[in-house]
């Protein structure tokens, strides 16, 4: 008698970090994988830092995904709420969490078991590697780090460049607000415009 084939298997919980510069593709990435994750019958969800005043996961191509904002107000207090069942959580715009926030965060669902994919910048527009980004990169079991089209001369886009150069180090964007990062190699970052 012939067995019935058994289900497939579920991929092993690991961590993820998808990285780079502004308009990268990072948020699309996330939107691809959760989508995916939901198709395969594995219940996501996706959490962003209530310090990003966006109230959608929506990325620069205008789709948009549903998530939940986080009030992070004590790096050792309450985790976010992940119901039973979660196979991915998704942390979006990772920068604007504190590193031990971030690995606390990353550990304890992990070892629940549950697949963990982190999305954010990988360096400030100063040049200065993003803290919490730098420290879940050194845990995670794979990574990626995309490049977006340098706004200058069209080639690969590896660093982002404030509009402003009197812009804060971190900056959170406000739904509606103007674009104030732009994606650059790294030629044309290290020698900015003229100022008009």
């Amino acid at each position: 008698m012939r067995r019935p084939s058994a289900p497939p298997a579920e991929p092993p919980a690991q961590t993820e970090v998808v990285c780079g510069p502004v308009c990268a593709g990072k948020t699309e990435e996330l939107q691809r994988q959760v989508t995916r994750s939901l198709i395969a019958g594995r219940p996501a969800v996706v959490f962003r830092p209530s310090t990003d005043g966006k109230t959608a996961i929506v990325s620069h191509a205008g789709r948009t995904l549903a998530g939940v904002r986080v009030r992070v107000v004590d790096p050792a207090g309450p985790r976010p709420h992940v119901r039973s069942g979660t196979r991915l959580v998704a942390l979006d715009e990772v920068q604007f969490l504190p590193p031990e926030t971030a690995l606390a965060w990353v550990a304890h669902w992990r070892a629940r078991g549950i697949a963990v994919l982190v999305v954010g910048l990988d360096m400030y527009h100063t040049g200065e590697p993003c803290p919490t980004t730098a420290a879940l990169l050194a845990v995670a079991e794979s990574f990626k780090k995309l490049r977006a089209v340098c706004v200058r001369c069209r080639a690969d886009a590896t660093r982002s460049r404030a509009r402003d150069p009197l812009t804060p180090r971190v900056a959170p964007t406000r739904d509606g607000a103007p674009v104030m990062f732009e994606p650059v190699c790294f030629a044309c970052w290290a020698s900015p415009p003229a100022a008009a």
